[in-house]
């Protein structure tokens, strides 16, 4: 099922996904983007870029060698680099994969809670709110975004979104309280949110940066899988 999510996502068949070199595509998910995303999986790298710039980001690439993922080849295969992001990881669960984390008291949170979820936001830097892939700005009664969250003395300690992105996928956030950090609240929620998305079969997708190892720590110790790391360049 993941290799079907991936393929859709740059408009490809499902056994390309397992293909070796790299290509160049047109945006198909990130049809609207300004920029390009470089995701490396196994021996295939897909540049995945705006339709009208392909053509030159292939010619640009003839000849480059090195690791696409480099600072130095994304400089030399790209025009009007403005930023470049990541690498981040891509991971997932299935049903079979997954490991859940012993009981904790993670639940679903009430909508009488989320007034916590916004306090837990407001105690996090910018960057890392941002990066959680936690949100609080959209939520509603029957939304798409289910929210976990597991207590202590009285404060969220942690949360953990997921919502739906594809018929059978759905991504997946967490974050943490600086103050309760270190003590395993992270797992609880996210292995809460995993079971219940899981129940209904599909594959749960997250991703952070490579950097954040405690990010993809706490999803492997559940049984996420790296399915690919990827950069994504903004353009000028």
């Amino acid at each position: 099922m993941i290799d079907e999510y991936w393929a859709a996502f740059f408009g490809i068949r499902p056994e390309e996904m397992g293909a070796a070199g790299i290509r160049v595509l047109p945006h198909r998910r990130l049809e609207g983007y300004r920029g390009a995303w470089v995701f490396q999986r196994a021996a295939l790298t897909i540049v995945s870029a705006p339709e009208d710039l392909c053509t030159a980001v292939e010619a640009r690439m003839n000849g480059l060698d090195g690791d696409p993922l480099s600072d130095g080849w994304i400089q030399a295969a790209f025009d009007g680099v403005e930023r470049v992001l990541g690498p981040a990881y891509n991971g997932y669960v299935e049903g079979p994969s997954f490991r859940p984390a012993p009981p904790s008291g993670a639940r679903m949170l009430a909508e009488s809670e989320w007034d916590a979820l916004r306090t837990l936001a407001g105690a996090c830097s910018g960057e890392e709110w941002e990066h959680s892939g936690v949100r609080v700005d959209d939520l509603t009664v029957g939304g798409e975004r289910v929210t976990f969250g597991l207590f202590a003395g009285g404060t969220l300690a942690a949360a953990a979104q997921y919502w739906p992105d594809g018929p059978h996928a759905a991504r997946a956030g967490v974050i943490t309280h600086p103050a309760h950090r270190g003590r395993g609240f992270a797992t609880a929620v996210r292995s809460a949110a995993t079971e219940h998305f899981l129940q209904g079969g599909g594959v749960m997708l997250y991703q952070t940066l490579l950097s954040n190892r405690p990010g993809v720590a706490v999803a492997e110790a559940l049984g996420y899988r790296r399915y690919a790391v990827h950069r994504a360049v903004r353009f000028r």
